[in-house]
């Protein structure tokens, strides 16, 4: 009975505890909700979507449309990081490629930014090239990274070293432009100019009637 006692006592004071912990656990969660990432795009040169990531489902489809037009009405210098119509946009450009953040949230743009650049940075270490070829062979590992990097909208790990305990996809093998460019110039190099033909140097057959 007084094991009994003793163990309800135990229960009680954890109930306790759990109620008055309960409103700060809700405010820490209110606070990184307001730090959410709604989608993610990585787009191609040309505008065409790589890479999409819905988290929220809370930001319009078109939003890369939307991106790219205003992307264009702004001037050189100014920074890709805009509102349109309630949604924030946040991009990185890397090997003319876009790597897009949009949220309905105030997240720091700082922050972003910061987790873009990282994201490229990563993609980059575990394909070697950078460029839209070595994304689309390796549309696998590049989901994901993205899977491991941002849960459900929210920023995880972001360090290569870290990702290598739980990525298991294998990077498909890509040649730079510039690697294909040098291949090609060696192997003119290698070929003459001119070539030797065997013609001249073989006898002329007489014909007899």
């Amino acid at each position: 009975a007084a094991r009994a006692g003793a163990w309800w006592q135990v229960l009680r004071r954890h109930q306790v505890l759990l109620r008055a912990l309960r409103p700060c656990t809700l405010r820490a969660r209110g606070r990184f909700r307001r730090g959410m990432i709604s989608q993610l795009f990585i787009l191609a040169p040309n505008g065409h979507t790589i890479v999409n990531k819905d988290y929220r489902g809370d930001v319009p489809k078109d939003s890369p449309e939307i991106f790219l037009r205003k992307l264009v009405e702004k001037s050189e210098g100014e920074a890709p990081i805009f509102n349109v119509d309630g949604v924030n946009y946040m991009c990185v450009r890397k090997n003319g490629l876009f790597f897009l953040a949009t949220t309905l949230h105030n997240v720091p743009p700082a922050f972003v930014i910061e987790l873009l650049t990282q994201l490229t940075k990563v993609c980059k270490d575990y394909i070697g090239v950078l460029n839209e070829e070595s994304l689309r062979k390796n549309f696998t590992l590049i989901y994901e990274l993205v899977d491991e990097i941002l849960d459900f909208g929210y920023p995880q790990s972001a360090s290569t070293a870290e990702l290598k305990a739980f990525v298991f996809n294998e990077p498909a093998p890509v040649s730079s432009g510039a690697t294909a460019t040098a291949r090609m110039m060696t192997s003119l190099k290698a070929a003459p100019k001119t070539m030797s033909s065997k013609a001249v140097h073989k006898p002329i057959a007489l014909r007899s009637d």
